[in-house]
């Protein structure tokens, strides 16, 4: 090893190292590079989103904080506090409210050049190791990569993270050469404290810092960094999950994501799924990391930026199809080689308990994705570069004088960069053209069907067109929460398309939603396809098209005066749009895979699905349902293969959820098949029917009720489950049927009395003459569905009273009670006003009131 340093030191005289940092500031070649990656950045720099609702989040959280509001996310009808990611970056944003109205571009160009400031900090790092030209080569490496280039366009935290860890970088070995410095310790856990809360990742940061500290004997700054970050981490945390999180009781919460299962069934002990994550994402992970360097978007899936069918993107990929080995080589021999070299370095301890704790997090994080190696990437490509660095001056030195060996080695280190050059220019040429189809926002935007997938997202056209065509108490339904940001005060009421239909329909009823954004699909399957096609409730008119994103009108057929948004006036339907017969047909194909479904004929379904997931080319949310139809034909270890792909998917997210809740009904199917005793099968029949009804596998779900009858035909749960779809569905024969069956088998069930009460109320309210008096009977109803928690049903009848009677007092407490009792504070809020309105001195509706503005 001493060896080798002397060698370095004998021979690099051409290129000295041991540069100051201000030497390295000063070469012109690393400003040159900065320019030209900035000038790339800034010229197809754009309003789309990749991530969301991470990036919406974030801006969100800005332009809140800007109004010094602190966090606060007012975009959704349930305004919330609770931040779900680390809250520095958007602090860091929060100026740019004051100074821009729309904030998506400015925070853009203020993580592009974040993304410089990387560059420049890595460069002079590494450049102290092996000089300033080989240090150009791994800032050029750098620069150019696919991920810095994606994640420096973007609205995320990735950038500025890294930035931060190898400044601390630099810093750690600041204090090795200056122990003593206390202005180098505190700025040691300043930089520390603003990288932990940059990424909520950055604890791992502080672990590997702390026994850093201890291991070198730096007390003082250990004193420091054990104390700053951590009380202001303690501090945030008390706040965040503690005080907000025990009022909003979130749904999305990192600690309870980390810590339930999400690959292995519920009953497996938490170690069980945690070496499940760390298998999977060591595939999945070996699989991104072999070519991070130089093509770490080929040969995997790639951002939705560039078009893999590209002719030079697919000519490259068949290339490397077979370049790829050697290329892996080269990368981690370099690396492997660099890292021997640093083995003993006392400045590389830091980046090492770094990297361990950083990889341990990651193979236990239930969800995968390329850009969580990104903070890794650049430590990695350190010691990469200090390999090649060293190999260099060992050629040097011995072949130094072959002329024609510099210019193959020249002619290789090019080779290794097409790749990058090929991803880069395919880049830039989308990105430009989605600059320049956007320049006329009056026109309509329609590009080639070849076109990547963040281009298909314009948010803002979407946006824009809602806010045109509607009045400024329209609720919109998407996925897409950055719509607010073109909204202008409308609410976003964001859902993944794979919410259960019982939710989907309440949510549209209770929040009357007037417009759904839906991305399409190829060949034309839109998100919340399968939930529009099973309401019988509501119309959806497809009635604006900009790139994939279809804005659909929603008409509640049954709707009365519009008592949750607080109006009586609801906008006038708009001409529906012609669709595409390519998407027509599709369409088509899939609702027929969904009646062959509920019809028995999953075979059929299975094909069905299956055409449509390959025309697709993989959408995760078709091959759901190809999954599905494995399952309702009885193939369960097949079904139960196939679901178990999707943990293999970058940020699989709910789609991964979805498959492990179709995973675990499954297993409870095969659990019912080998169970013996009558009433325990009973019991789980029982359960996997309710779970159906839920997603709205409505006909499919009362078969399965059937069979639990079957198996024990004295259960008396499914019998009241059987009322209760029945009287959902308006079957009053169906649900008299089950009450002969209740009272024959159970004549002193408490369930008997409310039922019987509500079917005579049913019948008197169907027989009613005229409207005051069919409105009494349905109040009647009202209150008996919600004594019974059947709150859905409850306010179902509470708004039919009001529709014909707007000033029913008594009704819309009822509504809003069972608002509440669901967590719908937004209607719940507008029907106690409405109270108000009618009833000035009702205390208990202001107490109410109040206490619910209160949580706002």
């Amino acid at each position: 090893m001493n060896e080798t340093a002397n060698h370095i030191d004998a021979t690099a005289s051409a290129d000295p190292v041991g540069r100051s940092r201000r030497e390295l500031l000063r070469d012109k070649r690393l400003w040159l590079l900065c320019a030209i990656f900035l000038a790339f950045s800034l010229w197809i720099v754009n309003d789309c989103i990749l991530y969301t609702p991470d990036s919406a989040r974030y801006i969100i959280w800005a332009q809140s904080l800007a109004s010094f509001d602190g966090f606060h996310d007012a975009t959704s009808p349930e305004s919330t506090r609770y931040v779900v990611h680390a809250p520095l970056y958007p602090i860091l944003l929060a100026p740019l409210g004051w100074i821009f109205t729309h904030i998506v571009v400015p925070a853009k160009i203020l993580t592009i050049l974040s993304a410089a400031l990387l560059i420049i900090l890595f460069f002079v790092w590494v450049g102290r190791q092996v000089g300033p030209w080989i240090a150009l080569i791994g800032s050029f490496l750098l620069a150019f990569n696919a991920l810095t280039l994606v994640l420096s366009s973007q609205i995320l935290s990735d950038i500025p993270f890294t930035a931060a860890v190898v400044a601390l970088a630099i810093l750690a070995e600041r204090l090795e050469s200056d122990p003593e410095s206390k202005r180098l310790a505190w700025g040691f856990a300043l930089t520390l404290t603003a990288a932990v809360f940059l990424r909520e990742v950055g604890l791992t940061l502080l672990a590997g810092s702390a026994i850093y500290l201890f291991l070198r004997k730096r007390y003082f700054a250990l004193l420091l960094v054990c104390s700053v970050p951590v009380l202001f981490y303690l501090g945030w945390y008390y706040r965040n999950e503690v005080y907000i999180a025990g009022i909003e009781n979130p749904p999305l919460r990192n600690v309870k994501l980390f810590l339930k299962h999400s690959i292995t069934p519920e009953e497996s002990s938490l170690s069980e799924e945690f070496w499940a994550r760390i298998r999977i994402n060591i595939v999945v992970y070996a699989t991104m990391a072999k070519g991070i360097f130089l093509y770490p978007q080929f040969l995997t899936r790639s951002f939705p930026v560039v078009l893999d069918s590209d002719a030079g993107m697919a000519v490259m990929s068949k290339i490397l199809a077979y370049a790829q080995y050697p290329l892996i080589l080269v990368q981690y021999g370099l690396l492997g080689w660099g890292v021997v070299l640093k083995w003993r370095d006392r400045n590389s301890l830091l980046i090492g308990l770094f990297f361990l704790f950083y990889m341990a997090l990651l193979l236990l994080y239930p969800i995968n994705d390329v850009r969580f190696l990104y903070p890794v990437l650049v430590p990695a490509l350190y010691f990469l570069v200090v390999g090649g660095n060293d190999l260099y001056l060992r050629w040097k030195a011995r072949w130094g004088g072959v002329a024609w060996l510099k210019y193959a080695g020249l002619a290789l280190c090019l080779l290794c960069a097409l790749p990058t050059v090929t991803w880069f220019t395919d880049s830039v040429v989308h990105g430009r053209m989605y600059l320049l189809r956007t320049e006329n926002p009056s026109q309509a935007y329609n590009p080639p069907l070849k076109t990547p997938e963040l281009y298909m997202r314009p948010a803002s056209l979407a946006g824009r067109w809602i806010a045109e065509h509607s009045d400024s108490s329209t609720m919109v339904m998407a996925r897409w929460k950055e719509l607010s940001f073109w909204l202008k005060g409308r609410k976003v009421l964001d859902s993944e398309p794979s919410i259960s239909f019982s939710l989907f329909e309440a949510v549209l009823r209770d929040y009357d939603i007037g417009f759904i954004v839906s991305f399409v699909m190829y060949p034309g399957i839109r998100e919340f396809e399968f939930q529009m096609l099973k309401s019988k409730r509501f119309e959806f008119h497809p009635v604006f098209r900009a790139g994939n994103y279809e804005v659909i009108q929603v008409i509640d057929r049954e709707a009365g005066p519009s008592v949750a948004q607080g109006q009586t006036v609801r906008s006038a339907e708009i001409p529906t749009m012609v669709v595409d017969q390519r998407e027509a047909t599709a369409r088509g194909l899939f609702a027929e895979g969904v009646r062959a479904l509920e019809d028995h004929r999953a075979k059929q379904a299975f094909n069905t699905f299956s055409v449509l997931t390959e025309v697709s080319r993989g959408s995760a949310y078709l091959a759901l349902y190809r999954g599905i139809a494995l399952s309702f034909g009885g193939q369960f270890d097949g079904a139960l293969s196939y679901f178990s792909r999707f943990a293999y998917e970058q940020q699989a997210g709910q789609y991964l959820m979805d498959a492990r809740f179709h995973s675990i009904l499954i297993r409870e199917f095969q659990q019912a098949e080998r169970d013996s005793v009558p009433a325990e099968k009973a019991r789980i029949l029982h359960r996997i029917s309710a779970n159906y009804w839920d997603i709205g596998f409505r006909d499919y779900a009362r078969d399965v009720l059937k069979r639990c009858l079957d198996a024990d035909s004295t259960f008396s749960p499914a019998m009241i489950f059987g009322l209760y779809y029945a009287l959902e569905q308006n079957d009053l024969a169906g649900a008299k049927s089950y009450l002969f069956l209740v009272e024959k088998i159970s004549p002193p069930h408490p369930m008997l009395k409310p039922v019987r009460q509500i079917l005579s109320l049913t019948d008197s309210a169907g027989l009613s003459k005229n409207s005051a008096m069919r409105a009494k009977y349905e109040f009647e109803l009202a209150k008996t569905y919600a004594v019974m928690g059947l709150n859905d049903l409850a306010i179902e009848y509470a708004l039919r009273v009001v529709a014909v009677e707007e000033r029913n007092v008594r009704a819309l407490e009822v509504l809003a009670q069972t608002y509440e009792l669901k967590r719908r504070t937004w209607p719940a809020r507008n029907v106690l006003r409405r109270i108000m309105e009618l009833e000035p001195q009702n205390t208990i509706a202001k107490e109410k009131l109040a206490a619910l503005e209160r949580l706002q």
